[in-house]
């Protein structure tokens, strides 16, 4: 990656392959990398497309687990050589909160038995190829690590993308050695939670990320989510990090290396 600025961002998850923005993010100098995740066949050959054409992106291809039709997820094999294919996701559990009370109804959720399938599924790929896992765990994360647990875990590098703020799940992240990848949400008023992480958080083990288009950024998400606003996440790492934005872009962009190696 000698091709961009050494003091340039990474954005470790994005969606948007609309023309405008590649546009503006290959115009952009701070900004040198974007990986886009697939959430579907659909979306992750959106996503090689957009990759095989521009240089600075790079792309996870998988099914999400809101977007599943019943694929067979043998489906992404023909994909994995691609050279700009980098990583194995998103993938993982979306469940409703837990103060809720169709946490307790097995109904809640129709697919909830096929999301566990599919990330087994993810997993076992990931493995078999050598690949790192990007995981959603939406009110999930004691669920997704209880089926590292009983199934095995990713070998080769995981990270949980928009990390929900738990201390305690975090020290099982951090023994295990993978990320959490921050966005948009920890530059909001009601953040406390996700700045006590990045306090906890070991300096080689986390990513930022904007989740493009879906996460706004500032107190009341008033920025649009969008690479070239990524710096407001930096800012409020290195804020709170009480580190420089500089260290904290060269930090992720090298975490960003260590985790989806195939870039190098």
């Amino acid at each position: 990656m000698e091709m961009y600025l050494k003091d340039a961002i990474a954005d470790s998850h994005s969606h948007n392959v609309d023309e405008d923005y590649i546009k503006k993010i290959n115009e952009n100098d701070l900004v040198g990398l974007v990986i886009l995740a697939g959430m579907d066949m659909e979306t992750s050959l959106d996503a090689i497309q957009t990759a095989s054409e521009n240089d600075k992106f790079f792309v996870c291809v998988g099914f999400h687990p809101c977007h599943l039709h019943g694929e067979n997820i043998s489906e992404l094999i023909p994909f994995l050589d691609n050279k700009k294919v980098v990583g194995i996701g998103e993938t993982g559990l979306d469940l409703p909160p837990k103060n809720s009370n169709l946490r307790e109804q097995r109904e809640f959720l129709n697919n909830y038995d096929e999301q566990v399938s599919y990330l087994i599924q993810h997993i076992k790929l990931a493995n078999d190829y050598g690949l790192p896992l990007v995981i959603h765990a939406n009110n999930a994360n004691e669920e997704v690590i209880k089926i590292f647990n009983t199934y095995g875990k990713p070998e080769h590098g995981c990270m949980f993308h928009c990390f929900q703020p738990d201390l305690k799940v975090l020290e099982y992240l951090i023994e295990n050695g993978i990320y959490v990848s921050f966005g948009g949400r920890v530059t909001r008023e009601n953040a406390s939670k996700s700045l006590e992480v990045i306090k906890s958080v070991p300096d080689n083990l986390f990513l930022v990320e904007t989740d493009c288009p879906y996460v706004n950024i500032g107190p009341k998400g008033e920025i649009v989510s969008s690479a070239e606003n990524i710096v407001y996440i930096i800012q409020r790492i290195a804020q709170v990090k009480e580190k420089s934005e500089s260290y904290i872009r060269r930090r992720t962009w090298q975490n960003t290396l260590d985790l989806f190696k195939k870039i190098r």
